[in-house]
């Protein structure tokens, strides 16, 4: 999603992208270019508070206030998620350097340059409101100045503009703020304020306008092409009711009965047809129930690791991908399975999964390394993969597998192709599976090895495990894969969210990004997510 469309408002349960959303998107669009254009002019204004400095002997004065409005701006584009209230910290930004410029220059007669500037770069956010802790800044600066004028009278004011670090600045400067000047630049600052605020709804209004002739075009150029499509079939129906009908007219004579008796056959195996279909979609449903009842319970899940969710996705009714979960003492056992396939095949290797994992934990075997091994010992046997006399398969499964020990505050991993991501004080990390699949030996005797990774629990860690079935989805603008990077990126993203909201968010970008391109799904979808703190 682009960037991703984290807030839970976004969420719609349509086929088509309502008129509201679009609008959403494209104003997104509008305040991602609009940060661009700040980051540039924030750095080009913080070099400028640094090319004065020599020039009026403001180094400490130029470092401190340049610095702070550049801290103030970094918090606001990279920490804050809330945009509106980032927004108006960046006014404030502005604000600070236009303040930050007119006291380096040691007078008020810049302040009408400056503020101009500002006050345009602002328009490109299309939000009147981000003007307001602007305008009132500046006001305020112009109001403190008068109060230390009225306070400590003109000569200590004069002091205020032309000394620093002991240096005096000799040429023209401002003594003091009389009435007139006070009145004259608050009017300046009113009207600029407002104008720039108008400017703002007017674009805004603008986009509007534009987003919904838009989506009209868009409407009515989806209804001519029902229409056309609709007139090209029936035509094809006309001409091939045509045909038959002068086939009929000429085989009249003997063909009824012919007809009569091709019509119940016809019935016949269409009947038979859709009793076999329902007796089949009935199996599966009663196999997905055993599936279902296979799985751990969520709300177990939820008793060991309170901060965790599941997203399970079936591509079909029954699914090739499951998940695992095991505890004895203060040990935990939980796996991210992809079996090959999916459907009824890959589920039946769910389950045969599931089942030599109980078996392997039943004999008190719990490091994720020695599991793989034992598991892939296990399918090679079940399925007479390495038994080359007989006809085999290539079935097996692509694994993620964590032991929690909540004693020792660490967690071991291994994996079988799939990776373990997690995140440790804002910043991520990958642990790349072993390349291999468990099961799927076709080579008589073939052993395979797999890699245990420790990670010490020092802070609060949140980690995700998951199946290939996000990252290979297509879609987006382009009617691409997800891909990795991007995937993983997303995983960042949403780690800043609670975990009660992190499932819904993902099934918001997953079911976006599908239903740009009008895909269906490509594969089973399984994503573990849980955070861990040291006991």
């Amino acid at each position: 999603m682009k960037s991703s469309l984290h807030n839970s408002e976004l969420i719609y349960d349509t086929e088509e992208i309502s008129e509201a959303l679009y609008l959403k998107r494209y104003l997104i669009k509008v305040q991602t270019k609009a940060d661009k254009i700040s980051d540039k002019f924030v750095m080009i204004f913080f070099v400028v508070g640094i090319f004065l400095a020599p020039i009026y002997e403001t180094w400490l004065f130029s470092f401190i206030t340049g610095g702070a409005a550049l801290g103030i701006y970094l918090v606001a584009r990279f920490l804050l998620s809330n945009k509106f209230y980032a927004r108006m910290l960046i006014s404030i930004v502005y604000a600070v350097f236009m303040l930050q410029f007119i006291g380096q220059m040691h007078g008020m007669a810049e302040t009408h340059f400056f503020f101009f500037v500002n006050a345009a770069l602002l328009i490109i956010y299309q939000d009147w409101r981000i003007m307001i802790p602007y305008a009132i800044l500046t006001v305020g600066h112009h109001s403190i100045l008068a109060i230390l004028q009225v306070a400590y009278g003109m000569e200590n004011l004069a002091y205020y503009f032309i000394s620093y670090s002991g240096i005096k600045i000799t040429g023209e400067t401002v003594p003091y703020v009389t009435v007139f000047q006070l009145v004259f630049h608050f009017t300046i600052v009113s009207i600029m304020a407002v104008v720039c605020g108008w400017w703002a709804i007017i674009f805004r209004q603008n986009s509007i306008f534009l987003i919904k002739n838009k989506m009209e075009v868009q409407d009515k150029n989806k209804r001519l092409l029902v229409t056309e499509e609709e007139l090209r079939q029936n035509i094809e129906e006309l001409e091939t009711i045509q045909n038959k009908l002068s086939l009929v007219n000429r085989e009249m004579t003997y063909s009824i009965a012919a007809l009569e008796d091709k019509n119940r056959i016809i019935e016949e195996k269409n009947s038979n047809i859709e009793e076999k279909s329902k007796s089949i979609t009935a199996s599966i449903n009663y196999a997905k129930r055993i599936q279902e009842a296979m799985l751990p319970k969520i709300g177990k899940i939820k008793e060991s690791l309170p901060n965790s969710f599941v997203l399970f996705k079936p591509k079909d009714i029954v699914s090739g991908d499951f998940y695992y979960f095991h505890k004895v003492e203060s040990k935990i056992i939980i796996a991210a399975i992809d079996c090959t396939g999916h459907g009824v095949p890959g589920a039946f290797m769910s389950l045969i999964g599931n089942e030599l994992l109980n078996a392997i934990l039943d004999k008190n075997i719990f490091t994720p390394s020695q599991i793989l091994t034992h598991l892939n010992q296990k399918i090679d046997k079940a399925l007479q993969q390495t038994d080359l006399s007989i006809r085999s398969t290539r079935d097996g499964m692509d694994a993620a597998i964590c032991l929690i020990d909540s004693e020792n505050n660490t967690l071991e991993y291994a994996g079988a192709k799939n990776p373990l991501v997690y995140i440790q004080n804002n910043k991520m990390h990958v642990v790349k599976g072993d390349r291999t699949s468990v099961g799927g030996n076709l080579v008589k005797k073939q052993q395979k090895q797999f890699t245990n990774h420790t990670i010490s629990i020092d802070s609060t860690t949140s980690f995700y495990i998951y199946s290939d079935g996000f990252q290979d989805q297509f879609g987006g603008e382009e009617d691409v894969k997800y891909n990795t990077m991007r995937f993983k990126q997303t995983l960042l993203d949403i780690s800043t969210h609670p975990f009660s909201e992190q499932k819904e968010v993902l099934t918001t970008i997953f079911e976006d990004w599908r239903e740009q391109q009008d895909r269906e799904q490509m594969d089973d979808v399984l994503v573990m997510g849980f955070e861990v703190s040291p006991s």
